[in-house]
């Protein structure tokens, strides 16, 4: 019987990486071949790199049971603040 379970969790693994394959053939197609480019996949990849550092640090906060699911707030505010400091720095570099 562990046999068949194997078996059954390993086909529904690459039944899973089928439908995903498929599923990007589909969106690669709808957008005439465009999805797939280099410099698409750098841009995509650029914008989900601040989610994966802030889910990765995220992560070890729960692991090591220091439970703080305020990360979004902390995110808010250092957007804030960066933003505030560079239009500053761009006013005085303009100033002189």
């Amino acid at each position: 019987m562990k046999n068949r379970e194997r078996l059954a969790y390993w086909l529904r693994i690459a039944g899973a990486a089928v439908f995903v394959l498929l599923l990007v053939a589909v969106v690669d197609a709808a957008s005439r071949g465009s999805f797939l480019e280099p410099s698409n996949i750098v841009r995509v990849l650029r914008q989900i790199t601040y989610n994966c550092i802030l889910g990765v640090g995220q992560t070890f906060v729960i692991i090591t049971a220091g439970i703080d699911l305020s990360i979004g707030s902390l995110v808010s505010l250092t957007g804030v603040v960066w933003r505030r400091l560079r239009m500053h720095c761009r006013s005085a570099a303009s100033d002189s």
